[in-house]
């Protein structure tokens, strides 16, 4: 299968040029909406793999730029909005926001999109609260092709060992990003599951059979890898999982190296 640069607009001669559109799934009797990026297509049979990005907590950051990349490279790219949150409907938790992305990728393998995508290439892309939901999915029986976890937020290290970043990450409800069904729901979430969600106790769960991609950044300081990623990563090697870590010199959104990020992102992909 051919791929394509990130960085520059689809050569010509295509028999559908990329195209996007909205998507409006049920998850567990709520609508969340998403949105898919079609890539140019060059023949009427072929199917392209798909890229499902998570975004994270609680979600200004969309990766947009990324998902135009991975679609100019020849992916299709879906990105959606978890319950409570930016429009979709129903209560925001973290339980929600792992059943969510169950909901996307199973939506994705039915063929609901209509779209001419590859099932059996299914790839997930989850950053910082997007890696939680997207680990913890793949804990919990997803199947995918490939993941990719750009510094993943352990939510749960903040809930045993550091109450007040805790606190200051779940503020954000106070702005009113969420629709939550009651004020602590967040904190009675991680009290009720924290131990099943802890990144180091998913290990015995996840899936062996595919690659796990970590990129994360020396300056993060919302989620430093040395306490998020590291502990994880270690018992992840030990029991012989197929996995690579990646960091350099930036922060938790990279927005010092988003091209870098791309080609990056998209040579993960294409390498099969």
């Amino acid at each position: 299968m051919e791929f394509f640069s990130p960085h520059a607009d689809p050569r010509p001669g295509w028999v559908k040029g990329p195209t996007a559109d909205g998507l409006v799934m049920d998850s567990h009797g709520d609508r969340i909406f998403g949105r898919y990026l079609s890539p140019a297509l060059y023949s009427k049979e072929e199917r392209r793999p798909v890229v499902i990005l998570c975004h994270g907590f609680p979600g200004q950051e969309q990766n947009i730029d990324l998902a135009q990349a991975l679609r100019r490279a020849g992916f299709f790219v879906i990105y959606f909005w978890y319950r409570g949150v930016w429009g979709s409907h129903g209560n925001y938790s973290f339980t929600h926001i792992i059943e969510d992305v169950h909901t996307v990728v199973d939506y994705v393998r039915s063929g609901k999109t209509g779209l001419p995508i590859d099932t059996d290439r299914i790839y997930l892309f989850g950053h910082s609260m997007g890696g939680f939901a997207a680990l913890n999915a793949l804990a919990t029986g997803l199947q995918v092709k490939k993941a990719i976890l750009m510094a993943p937020c352990n939510v749960c290290y903040r809930w045993f060992f550091d109450k007040p970043a805790l606190a200051s990450l779940v503020s954000s409800k106070d702005k009113g990003y969420f629709r939550l069904t009651h004020y602590t729901a967040l904190e009675d979430d991680l009290e009720a599951n924290a131990d099943k969600w802890f990144f180091p106790n998913l290990v015995d769960r996840l899936p062996k059979d595919i690659p796990y991609h970590f990129i994360c950044g020396t300056q993060d300081t919302v989620c430093p890898a040395e306490q998020h990623v590291k502990p994880l990563l270690t018992d992840m090697e030990i029991r012989g999982f197929d996995v690579t870590y990646r960091e350099w010199d930036d922060g938790h959104s990279f927005h010092a190296t988003r091209l870098y990020l791309a080609d990056v992102v998209t040579e993960l992909l294409k390498d099969n």
